[in-house]
């Protein structure tokens, strides 16, 4: 109500003052069917979400902009009540630009690297995980910087307070539901595998914070657009909170050491503690356009500061992707083919904020085709092999008008229940979508 009041008000003011202020609002309401195939625990089978979200700018002649973009989503059969409700600020702030210099102050999110699918890169938002496949970025209150050089551009970020992740609910299907295994069993350095039983129980325990992780992040990174022709280079550094927290474990059960390792078949309660903490991150991409092709290569490396027995080691990731259009019926046909490599110090573990594993070696195959100008298709897969685990996404999006757009989508996961994919292999599922613009 305020966000439509504030517009009407601009909107007026803006005709006595046409010369300087201008103010445009759209806005979008969107309604998610999620159908599982698999009935699972205490989790719902079935999602109905409506996701509402407006985005408004107010110019005041060329170098002032007020940027708002409000989010409300809303599911109230969600068996996990912090999955219910949803409100955020993705943007919210207030830009000064001129002469190649940009100034944004507020709420905001960003993103850095050039890769599809997989960004080691895009370190600096924090994100919202209730479905991690899809992770909304969350808007944090910081100071942006950006100059222009001709070709050359430095951005410099500032987030004084870091937005916490927000993980999936207790009673969500992105957390394991048959096996557990893990590295920190009661915040210590006992590797283990939990077998779970069916009426579990998961609680979240008050998150922890070390070196003050969320607290003064910063970013910088530089840009050569056109470094050679076609070429396009950038360097990017981050220090502050890691993207996904460390989740120590708290389980108790029956245990067995075998040449496996320690083995707990648990009781209901698993308690799950947050553990936020401070990392650098440096690396680069490059972009290649030629011989009818795009190419892109992206390099990451961590390094932790903080110090835990139960926190997460160093690590070096990269990615190299090529892509194609290929003419297919007098329409465009484009082709992706990408491959990661990682190198992790910690062993592999399949909580949901080890998701990212699944990339330590993979390859990914996917097309986009439109088949008219209402109708498209997109389809991917993903098949990693260090853990045997597969993943494939098909959707269909159809416009019916310039306001109205309908779609369906769908996803399958393969592997092992121990591994990051196949942890959610009873998680197919079909989604059926409805969105209209205003």
């Amino acid at each position: 109500m305020f966000i439509s009041l504030f517009s009407i008000g601009i909107g007026s003011f803006s005709a006595h003052a046409a010369d300087t202020w201008k103010s445009t609002l759209h806005g979008d309401l969107e309604v998610d069917s999620d159908n599982y195939e698999y009935a699972l625990g205490p989790t719902n089978r079935y999602l109905e979400t409506a996701r509402f979200s407006l985005d408004e700018t107010i110019k005041y002649g060329k170098k002032f902009k007020i940027k708002l973009d409000p989010l409300l989503q809303a599911d109230p059969l969600d068996h996990s009540p912090s999955e219910r409700y949803w409100f955020d600020v993705p943007a919210g702030y207030v830009q000064y630009q001129a002469s190649g210099f940009t100034l944004q102050l507020g709420m905001n999110t960003y993103t850095w690297g050039v890769t599809d699918g997989y960004n080691p890169l895009d370190v600096v938002s924090a994100k919202r995980y209730q479905d991690p496949l899809k992770a909304d970025k969350l808007g944090a209150p910081s100071a942006y910087v950006k100059k222009e050089f001709g070709k050359f551009s430095v951005e410099g970020i500032y987030i004084p307070f870091q937005r916490r992740s927000i993980l999936p609910g207790e009673n969500s299907r992105w957390l394991p539901r048959e096996v557990l295994s893990t590295t920190s069993i009661g915040s210590g350095t006992q590797s283990a595998t939990l077998y779970l039983p069916p009426n579990l129980d998961y609680s979240y325990l008050q998150y922890q914070e070390r070196d003050r992780a969320l607290e003064n992040n910063v970013g910088m990174r530089m840009q050569v657009d056109g470094i050679l022709k076609g070429l396009d280079a950038s360097l990017e550094g981050f220090e502050g909170a890691a993207g996904t927290p460390a989740i120590d474990v708290g389980a108790s059960g029956v245990g067995t050491f075998t040449n496996q390792g320690l083995i707990i078949h648990a009781n209901p309660l698993v308690n799950l503690t947050p553990v936020y903490y401070r990392q650098q991150v440096a690396g680069g991409s490059l972009v290649y356009a030629n011989f009818g092709m795009i190419f892109r290569a992206e390099a990451a490396i961590t390094r932790v500061i903080s110090r835990g027995s139960d926190l997460p080691g160093h690590a070096d990731e990269w990615v190299f992707g090529i892509e194609r259009p290929v003419t297919v019926a007098s329409r465009d046909l484009t082709v992706l083919l990408q491959g990661t490599y990682a190198r992790h110090e910690d062993p592999l573990s399949n909580s949901t904020t080890s998701l990212n594993r699944i990339f330590d070696r993979a390859g990914i195959l996917g097309f986009r085709y439109s088949f008219s100008e209402k109708l498209s298709a997109m389809a991917s897969g993903l098949y990693d092999t260090e853990s045997h685990g597969e993943l494939a996404h098909l959707e269909a999006a159809y416009s019916i008008n310039d306001a109205w757009k309908v779609g369906i989508a769908g996803d399958a996961l393969w592997g092992d229940p121990s591994t990051p994919l196949g942890s959610y292999n009873k998680n197919d599922r079909i989604i059926v979508s409805a969105k209209t613009a205003f």
